[in-house]
């Protein structure tokens, strides 16, 4: 028991609460007078007992009542998932194999990072930049191109002469094209009617969303590895394009008029294209 306990019973009993009024504690403890409690009535330990037994008695009664409670079981704790174990595995310093392996799991997988998902596959000027050649030797046989300031300006319906001639050559070429766009229906079914070609199109796309992606391989009749996704901006096309498994190629804007959101865009954007030229990360086509 520590002391502060038996402090506060010796205290207890040689009270007047405890003992009676006045000094009639250091007379029962000389003379041997009944103990009495708080209503003048005689204790269950016996009618005559001095102050130095009562105390050691109650000292005696507390760490019987003490060991005599009952033991309260420890909740059983439940095992560990796969991500606890996991940074269990990273925070212990012996444990550089479990480091090393799950360094090398992360490798494995593409894509996984948010650095590596910003990061096109191939930068080019403008789409008319990009040659049939290059796509071949690429086993490229599907192109996702998104409208606005990649094909057209921007709430523009038409588009130029020479990406609606490069657009024709694809076509004769073999190589299917599918317009994704997050605009809305009647501003893509009104630039894919003006160039009179039977594109795949997809309004409402929602990128950086994989859905639209995968629909638009599915509509081209590729796999993923035969397709490339065609676009002006890295947070909506490179990366839902990354997200998606594709091969991602990114192109200079055509014009500065866009959507008041993606001027903000734009400068987050720029900052994080001159951080990837410095690293030597832009690869032409």
């Amino acid at each position: 028991m520590s002391s502060g306990m038996t402090g506060y019973l010796v205290r207890r009993v040689g009270s007047r609460r405890s003992c009676g009024r006045g000094g009639r504690a250091a007379r029962r403890a000389a003379g041997g007078e009944p103990v009495r409690g708080r209503g003048g009535h005689l204790t269950e330990q016996g009618e005559r007992r001095g102050a130095p037994a009562t105390v050691a008695a109650r000292i005696a009664e507390f760490q019987c009542a003490r060991a005599a409670l009952p033991h309260i079981p420890v909740r059983a704790v439940r095992a560990p998932t796969a991500r606890t174990a996991r940074r269990e595995a990273w925070r212990c310093a012996g444990c550089a194999a479990a480091r090393a392996t799950i360094s090398a799991q992360r490798e494995g997988v593409p894509g996984l990072t948010l650095a590596r998902l910003l990061v096109p596959g191939a930068v080019v000027v403008r789409v008319t930049a990009i040659p049939e050649e290059a796509l071949r030797a690429r086993g490229i046989r599907g192109l996702i191109i998104d409208l606005d300031n990649t094909l057209a300006h921007w709430n523009e319906s038409g588009c130029a002469t020479d990406v609606a001639d490069w657009l024709r050559r694809l076509k004769d070429g073999g190589i299917g094209v599918c317009i994704v766009s997050n605009n809305g229906v009647e501003r893509v079914r009104t630039f894919c009617e003006a160039l009179d070609m039977d594109l795949i199109w997809i309004a409402h796309a929602g990128k950086p969303a994989r859905r639209a992606y995968q629909q638009a391989r599915e509509r081209l009749g590729v796999r993923s590895d035969e397709v490339a996704v065609i676009g002006d901006q890295i947070f909506t096309d490179v990366f839902g394009g990354n997200r998606a498994g594709l091969f991602t190629v990114l192109v200079r804007p055509l014009g500065r008029r866009e959507f008041p959101a993606t001027r903000l865009v734009r400068m987050v954007e720029g900052l994080w294209l001159r951080r990837l030229q410095r690293r030597g990360a832009l690869q032409p086509l």
